[in-house]
């Protein structure tokens, strides 16, 4: 397991608090997760996150939501991950996660 960014990292890093997951951005639909004590690459296209998210709301916000959203559920880390993880089809078994991620994110 890859060691967990510092709260304090540069530009581009999200950390909310050390039970919540911390989020890299590596490209511009690419992340590194550290959460629930795993790291996971995943992606969030770009069409996806504007269908759920209010304009000006950031990547990294929407990943995190998404992230804590499956982790409410018992749902993160994903079993059997080889790869990436693509969050938009993880989350959509959940009839309730597009109205719910809105409503946390706006």
């Amino acid at each position: 397991m890859a060691a967990r960014p510092e709260a304090t990292g540069p530009a581009g890093v999200l950390t909310v608090t050390d039970a919540d997951p911390t989020v890299l951005q590596t490209g511009p639909e690419t992340f590194e997760v550290w959460a629930e004590g795993t790291r996971v690459s995943a992606t969030l296209a770009h069409h996806t996150r504007r269908a759920l998210a209010p304009p000006g709301v950031p990547p990294l916000e929407v990943v995190t939501e998404l992230v804590r959203f499956l982790a409410e559920r018992q749902a993160w880390p994903p079993t059997g991950v080889c790869g990436e993880v693509a969050l938009g089809p993880a989350a959509g078994r959940y009839p309730e996660f597009a109205e719910e991620l809105r409503a946390r994110l706006g």
